[in-house]
């Protein structure tokens, strides 16, 4: 293991001084006509028309609420499991003698896995879902 470090290590040190470095660009031809031109259909600002300009407010207002709310109940997951974890950790380690009170501790920290999969889960599901819908107002919102 030390040797292929060792190669690898001096293979890197006479490699890097035969890296070309090129300082000169064209800033006429098409490849960077048509860089700037995705970089600015990425960067477009998406509206809807002027008697649905309301529209984009009331988006806003809803995501950013949304937004708030995920983010509070994501912290409280996190606080819920960190807790539960920590008091089944507790119980685990206060049954090393006793073997009923061993598998109820195991029970339990098998349930405080399972919440917080199927919490964690949710909220990844929704995270997803709630990408699917924006793209989508976003869509048909320049319609």
């Amino acid at each position: 293991m030390k040797k292929i470090v060792i190669s690898l290590i001096m293979c890197i040190i006479f490699l890097i001084p035969s890296t070309k470095i090129v300082y000169g660009v064209d800033t006429d031809s098409w490849v960077s006509d048509s860089f700037h031109s995705a970089k600015s259909f990425i960067e477009e600002k998406q509206t809807v028309s002027k008697n649905m300009s309301f529209l984009n407010d009331f988006l806003k207002f809803i995501s950013n609420t949304v937004k708030a709310i995920n983010y509070v109940l994501i912290i409280l997951l996190g606080a819920i499991s960190i807790i539960s974890l920590a008091i089944t950790g507790v119980r685990y380690i206060m049954a090393s003698g006793n073997p009923e009170k061993l598998q109820s501790a195991k029970a339990n920290l098998h349930t405080a896995f399972k919440g917080m999969l199927i919490g964690f889960g949710a909220f990844i599901i929704w995270e997803i879902s709630m990408g699917i819908v924006t793209l989508i107002l976003d869509a048909f919102a320049n319609v």
